[in-house]
């Protein structure tokens, strides 16, 4: 009798447990527009654009609130160590030095900023977005967090991502013209291999200092040489339309992408598993890790979390 009960147990736990694997919950919000970019601080407060402005949740999705800065237009956010929050906007760069309560415009109003990436100086590198008229995007410099901007190179350039890794090499994604690296704090910039690398997205580096590319249309590309040369590193992707990407601090890879959902790499890129039971919805614009290890990905209906690697 009792090896009966046993195995009934069994019977029962392990089909839950198999559907327990790779859940995502969907957060309380924001519901008013594609979520295109998330970024979390130190404290585990989370920052998503959406139709309204920006929304700030401080308990890990379960409730949001629309912060001091409004409307539509949001591009890109980041946050620097010192906990100040710097948004990229069609109207130029906002700061807010209060956790999203108040901003102040800070520059740039001439250009949509569409990425950002901070050096271990305290220098802030924001990338534009090239519009139609000759003169515009590039790679822009502040050594004063954010008062005063000087354009360092890229001209004529949609600089959709930066990144920059230890020893201060800046990192530049374009729209058509591949990656461009600079070993002197911006002065002056080389154009890296652009075999297959047009419309870079997304670019993040890991703790070995190897380099992932996201690309539209082509998915994820690789550099383990500082930059010098790129392999695609596409084996178990089902849809190479990419999206988005960033690193748990496991080393674990998390990629987004148009139709495909998420999927994640425990293996430096080589292989990739998709992780989307439960996901509301498979076009991931945005990813995100808190302090915890808790993954965000901001899709066309809102926020979604997993608190367990996927898993």
């Amino acid at each position: 009798m009792k090896k009966l009960i046993v195995l009934l147990l069994m019977a029962i736990l392990l089909p839950s447990l198999a559907n327990a694997q790779d859940f995502w919950q969907q957060s309380n919000g924001p519901h008013t527009g594609d979520i295109r970019n998330l970024v979390i601080n130190s404290s585990g407060h989370i920052f998503a654009p959406a139709d309204a402005g920006l929304y700030r949740s401080t308990d890990h999705g379960k409730n949001w609130v629309l912060t001091g800065l409004k409307g539509t237009g949001i591009r890109s956010l980041a946050i620097r160590n010192n906990g100040d929050l710097f948004a990229g906007t069609i109207d130029g760069v906002y700061r807010s030095t209060d956790n999203g309560e108040n901003w102040s415009l800070m520059g740039l109003t001439n250009e949509w900023i569409v990425s950002f990436a901070f050096n271990s100086s305290g220098h802030i590198f924001a990338g534009a977005y090239w519009l139609t008229s000759p003169g515009g995007g590039g790679v822009y410099r502040s050594t004063d967090n954010g008062e005063n901007w000087t354009r360092v190179g890229l001209i004529n350039n949609y600089v959709g991502s930066l990144a920059v890794n230890s020893s201060g090499d800046i990192f530049a994604g374009t729209e058509y013209n591949g990656i461009f690296r600079s070993t002197d704090n911006g002065n002056s910039w080389t154009q890296l291999s652009k075999s297959g690398l047009t419309s870079v997205q997304s670019l993040a580096i890991n703790s070995s200092g190897h380099i992932f590319a996201g690309v539209s249309f082509y998915g994820i590309y690789r550099s383990t040489d500082n930059g010098q040369n790129w392999t695609p590193v596409n084996k178990g992707l089902t849809d190479l339309y990419f999206r988005s990407l960033t690193i748990h601090s496991n080393g674990d890879l998390f990629a987004g992408f148009d139709k495909g959902g998420v999927f994640r790499s425990t293996d430096n890129g080589q292989n990739w598993t998709p992780i989307n039971t439960g996901l509301s919805n498979p076009r991931v614009y945005a990813l995100a890790v808190n302090p915890a290890g808790h993954i965000f990905a901001g899709t066309e209906v809102g926020v979604s979390r997993s608190t367990d690697n996927g898993e």
